[in-house]
């Protein structure tokens, strides 16, 4: 049985100190987002790791009593029992294998400081740190880790706990899975607001993509928002191959529940919306955070990203989203739809309507392009997935102008926000196409199926079928836009 074990050697204020490396989890750089509630003053605040949120120390406060004096650049993360605690660093060192017959004892074995031993790679004495005993000590806090962390750690046992994030919305208590969760925002700076519905907030910008927020309290109580959302925090879920976030009005903490304490047969009754997962009995969580928040509620909601998903709103948003969750196929939308469709409603000169199963991507408006012509509409080739995709301009077709939006100008140049670029792949290949604004996602029928029939001057185009929608308690109208219509224009020439 060898007795060598391996050591992460990692730098404070000149120092150097170690760690069993079984219980670094990861380091990451040193960038805290918000305060932690401790009533430690080594605590120096929070780390977001991937919308998990981590209380950092200064290890030199909590040990010694004394600040440290130079500026940390990194983040050691510690795990040990399913627990997380972020350790300000100046920087990672090394990694040393020791035998633990050469380490020196301090001599107490309950000391977070335990002993030293020499780095013959470094020529320096190291004081070697026990993770287990820092962790344990109950003035400092931690965090259950993510649940892949606890299986790798743990491995497969049967268990019946689950980690779950408690939020707040409308004084009311709501849980969301850990597992479900991407990331969480502690602000919700919405940077486009050119589509958006009751519940539909806009997009914000968040790890190099855009993600739509939706209201969770106007989804859950039919309650619209009347204050503005910037300040409020939001929680993304992953909803099939997609993220959305919900915005909801606090973050509680990120706890473990005996899911076996779950009430699932009587969660349609109590809240009238079959897509929360069950109920939890606020007196089953122990958790000090939540005995802090003022409100008097006896259950918690628990809502998984499976079970929203299911939201005709949330589904449509996830499409609305760069990516089409890999689950829903065309069949698929076809049975659940039935007669009726759900189709993205934007302006390209006018308002139309695509069905949204004949779009495959929604682009940035400045992806990359190199310019091109060919005296028809040609506007330029994009690259998405290594795969050369023509853009075109059909908007010269369309520029009516529009009572509903702005009147669109016919100028291509990079950089207007609200324009985006549609990607389309049939038998034929991809191509895409360029639109002024994106203004819903709505659900329409053919004309042959509404009640209502249309004047002729509404009329945007003749090869065009006319469709009817609902936004809000008005009826509108709109041509639905088709590949195969889009098809036939590629090699006309450009009529001015």
């Amino acid at each position: 049985m060898s007795n060598t074990c391996k050591f992460g050697i990692f730098e404070i204020d000149g120092g150097l100190f170690a760690v069993d490396v079984q219980h670094v989890s990861e380091v990451v750089p040193f960038q805290l987002c918000s305060g932690f509630f401790s009533a430690s003053d080594a605590v120096i605040g929070s780390l977001d790791l991937r919308g998990w949120p981590v209380p950092v120390i200064d290890l030199l406060a909590h040990v010694k009593q004394r600040a440290s004096a130079l500026q940390p650049e990194s983040v050691l993360v510690l795990r040990n029992e399913g627990q997380l605690l972020g350790v300000a660093i100046r920087s990672v060192v090394g990694m040393q294998d020791m035998n633990t017959e050469s380490i020196a004892s301090f001599g107490n074995p309950d000391a977070v400081m335990c002993g030293s031993f020499m780095a013959s790679s470094l020529n320096k004495s190291v004081t070697l740190l026990s993770a287990s005993k820092l962790m344990s000590d109950p003035a400092l806090p931690a965090v259950p880790a993510p649940p892949q962390i606890v299986a790798e750690q743990s491995g497969n046992g049967a268990s019946d706990k689950r980690t779950i994030m408690l939020v707040t919305v409308r004084n009311r208590l709501v849980a969301f899975f850990a597992e479900d969760i991407f990331s969480t925002l502690t602000e919700t700076n919405v940077v486009d607001r050119a589509h958006h519905s009751e519940s539909f907030l806009g997009e914000v910008e968040h790890q190099g993509k855009r993600i739509p927020i939706l209201d969770l309290g106007n989804l859950v109580f039919e309650q619209p928002r009347a204050d503005d959302v910037a300040k409020l925090p939001s929680v993304i879920l992953h909803i099939g191959d997609a993220q959305v976030g919900l915005c909801v009005d606090s973050i509680v903490e990120v706890t473990e529940i005996e899911h076996s304490h779950c009430i699932a047969n009587m969660a349609n009754h109590y809240t009238g919306k079959k897509w929360v997962d069950s109920l939890l009995p606020v007196t089953s969580v122990q958790s000090e955070s939540l005995a802090l928040v003022n409100i008097n509620a006896p259950l918690i909601m628990l809502i998984s990203a499976n079970s929203i998903g299911h939201l005709d709103e949330i589904k449509g948003t996830a499409m609305l989203c760069r990516e089409m969750s890999g689950k829903l196929t065309k069949t698929q939308l076809q049975r659940d739809l039935s007669k009726e469709k759900q189709g993205l409603f934007f302006d390209i000169g006018s308002p139309v309507i695509s069905d949204m199963s004949n779009i495959s991507e929604i682009l940035s408006w400045e992806t990359p392009m190199i310019p091109l012509t060919d005296n028809g509409y040609l506007l330029g080739m994009i690259k998405v997935n290594n795969e050369a995709v023509p853009v075109y301009d059909f908007r010269p077709l369309f520029n009516k102008g529009s009572d509903y939006v702005d009147t669109p100008s016919q100028d291509t140049q990079l950089g207007n926000d609200s324009k985006r670029l549609l990607l389309v792949r049939d038998d034929q290949g991809a191509f895409a196409y360029c639109v002024n604004k994106l203004l819903d996602v709505v659900t329409f029928q053919s004309l042959e199926q509404s009640s209502v029939s249309i004047e002729s001057e509404q009329d945007i185009h003749d090869e065009l079928d006319t469709v009817s929608f609902l936004l809000g308690e008005k009826r509108h109208y709109a041509k639905q836009m088709t590949s195969q219509f889009l098809r036939r224009q590629i090699s006309s020439p450009l009529v001015t």
